[in-house]
């Protein structure tokens, strides 16, 4: 098909690129033969080229920015790392629809900011210098925004949890508030509480206000 058989794609998207162009390459398949190619954009900012059907059919993925590591990142030897994988995490969940995350950031348009994208190093020198220690989570302050530098703190679990998008709240006595407070006013963990809703199906005024068993000693 010829190029102006594409053009109406500009400007469409799919789960991971916009088509920006549509142009014609020669020796892309065999040398001395054009064929037609979709400009596109990647969720990373980059451009790169597909063919048609590989933007129609979703089989690519990404311009490549989900497997590329640039020099700097090749040889930090940092991996095994929590912050790492921490990063690691926070790319995946944004741009690849097997994350089983990612209907709550990528498919609702959260993304990472070039900055960190590609960068580990980036990241890790911002986290290193903004409160990072180990134990704390990365935290979007406006939970409907990107991961960039102006948008992002280290929190506790319980401080996480009351910036949720959707918040467990539990009514008790008539007064109904997030699971978080009421555990710091019944003195109970927050991980205790929410791991009796997942596991034991409790309602959270059930996990809250269940006494925890003493241990006995033999």
């Amino acid at each position: 098909m010829s190029k102006t058989d594409y053009t109406h794609l500009i400007g469409s998207k799919n789960d991971y690129f916009e088509v920006v162009d549509v142009v014609d390459v020669t020796g892309k398949r065999k040398k001395g033969v054009s064929c037609t190619m979709l400009k596109c954009k990647c969720r990373c900012g980059n451009t790169t080229l597909l063919f048609p059907y590989q933007f129609q059919n979703g089989s690519i993925m990404s311009c490549g920015c989900l497997k590329k590591r640039t020099p700097h990142n090749a040889t930090h030897k940092l991996s095994r790392e929590n912050l790492y994988h921490i990063w690691e995490t926070m790319r995946l969940r944004c741009t690849s629809p097997k994350n089983k995350r990612y209907y709550l950031y990528g498919a609702r348009g959260i993304s990472v900011c070039p900055e960190w994208f590609n960068n580990f190093l980036a990241f890790r020198e911002w986290a290193l210098t903004n409160g990072y220690r180990k134990g704390l989570s990365l935290d979007r302050i406006n939970s409907n925004g990107n991961y960039e530098p102006s948008n992002c703190r280290w929190v506790t679990v319980k401080e996480q949890q009351n910036n949720r998008r959707i918040t467990k709240k539990a009514t008790i006595n008539g007064i109904t508030k997030p699971v978080a407070l009421w555990c710091d006013d019944y003195g109970i963990r927050l991980k205790t509480v929410l791991e009796r809703i997942r596991t034991r199906g409790m309602t959270p005024e059930e996990a809250i206000l269940t006494p925890i068993a003493k241990k006995k000693h033999r």
